[in-house]
């Protein structure tokens, strides 16, 4: 049986890149990753994927 790790559900882009952009989180990553609920990793490759930030 192959019993797998509980997985977050994946970061809503449009969601992380408001929140990136506007508000008290602007510009920081850590802190839309909290409100998200999701990684820090996780909210930095989307946002790079998304060309918002450079790799």
């Amino acid at each position: 049986m192959g019993s797998k790790t509980i997985r977050r559900p994946r970061i809503n882009s449009a969601q992380a890149k408001s929140l990136f952009k506007t508000g008290k989180t602007k510009g920081s990553i850590t802190l839309v990753a909290e409100k998200l609920g999701a990684s820090y990793a996780g909210v930095r490759n989307n946002l790079i994927r998304q060309r918002i930030i450079r790799p």
